[in-house]
């Protein structure tokens, strides 16, 4: 009583043409795989397979494909998007949850070396002043991204269905594209949940000592005090490393 009766009609048979296609799409798979163990047989046994049964075989294995890439779309887990290429079909395209869905976990752009780097300049007051508030703002940015790295990998999904057998695929259908339009595996991150965790754990830590950099008194001061320091350590070692002079008594006679 909700809906008109065209409508209503309308709606059963899309639904009955879906089925109607998923049918068929088993019909195909079934005649595949009983095509494909005749030609395994065949070249077991030396004889040649049939080149029409392989055409027919590689032309139903790209059918299954196209219906998964579909299946895909129809979950929202991928996209169409039209081809650069002039008179070629759309392009199936991952979603950013498609991605994730295939196991490709969110990455951060920062690593070991990003932290280490900041800490080491900020301990030598290598930052003016007036930079400690924008390295606060990339230290918080660097946080929030490890963050979302360490949320995401308590988090990830299960894989997607086959929409024929419905177990879960873990491989894309061959032709399906990341949205960096690329056909290559997805971006993995190595780093283990113990050592994401260790190095949020340094950047927040970090935060705390810029923003304790930011209140110090006096800083100019003590950057050039430092500086000093520095450089008066560097000229040390600099003049106790002075190779011998060419008199000298304590240079070993080589006999050159």
């Amino acid at each position: 009583g909700t809906i008109s009766p065209a409508t209503y009609n309308a709606v059963c048979k899309g639904v009955s043409a879906t089925l109607e296609v998923h049918r068929q799409a088993q019909k195909d798979m079934d005649r595949t795989h009983a095509e494909e163990v005749k030609t395994a047989a065949q070249e077991v046994s030396g004889v040649h397979g049939d080149l029409e049964i392989l055409t027919a075989a590689a032309a139903i294995n790209d059918q299954e494909n196209e219906y998964r890439q579909r299946g895909l779309v129809d979950q929202g887990l991928a996209t169409l998007e039209a081809s650069s290429e002039p008179d070629q079909p759309a392009i199936t395209v991952l979603t950013p949850e498609g991605k994730r869905r295939f196991g490709e976990r969110r990455t951060t752009s920062y690593n070991q070396e990003s932290i280490d780097l900041i800490r080491n300049a900020l301990r030598s007051y290598k930052y003016n002043q007036n930079q400690l508030p924008g390295v606060l703002e990339l230290v918080e940015s660097m946080s929030e991204e490890f963050e979302a790295a360490l949320t995401d990998l308590e988090n990830l999904p299960e894989p997607p269905s086959d929409p024929f057998t419905g177990q879960p695929i873990t491989e894309p259908p061959l032709g399906l594209k990341r949205d960096d339009q690329s056909d290559g595996p997805p971006v993995q991150d190595d780093r283990t949940p113990e050592i994401l965790t260790d190095q949020y754990t340094q950047v927040k830590n970090l935060r705390r000592e810029v923003d304790d950099m930011s209140q110090i008194e006096h800083y100019e001061a003590k950057q050039k005090y430092y500086q000093h320091e520095l450089e008066r350590d560097q000229s040390t070692v600099t003049t106790n490393q002075q190779p011998p002079a060419a008199d000298d008594s304590q240079v070993p006679n080589t006999g050159n």
